[in-house]
């Protein structure tokens, strides 16, 4: 940073962001994959950007007459012709695939999940 010309304060802010950063990635729950289920669950991170989205633009008002607009951005599924062309375009047997269709549901199903928990939480 110092060679592109950072001053010495904006290195000690980007330290102490990326310092934020690991604490945070420290803070999450680890967990393992049974060998089992790694094929799915390669897929099923590998769909990340695949996600069908619905967009929800709100609006607040406040006493005052003061308004704002924001846009919620929610998951609503992961498609399965996407998931399907996914697999297609991966190499994986089509032998497996309804198996692994099975796997993606089930995770799909929990993020969904997760996701209405969180918003709930949030809204509280």
């Amino acid at each position: 940073m110092k060679r592109l010309g950072a001053t010495p304060e904006q290195i000690a802010e980007a330290q102490a962001a990326l310092a934020a950063q690991d604490k945070a990635a420290a803070q999450h729950e680890q967990f393992g994959v049974w060998d089992e289920n790694w094929p799915a669950f390669t897929l099923f991170c590998s769909l990340e950007t695949q996600w069908e989205r619905e967009y929800l633009t709100k609006s607040q008002h406040s006493p005052m007459g003061a308004s704002s607009t924001y846009t919620e951005v929610r998951r609503v599924c992961l498609p399965s012709e996407r998931v399907e062309s996914h697999a297609r375009l991966l190499g994986i047997p089509r032998r497996e695939w309804p198996e692994l269709f099975l796997d993606l549901q089930r995770m799909e199903k929990e993020v969904l999940k997760v996701d209405a928990e969180n918003r709930a939480a949030q809204a509280g």
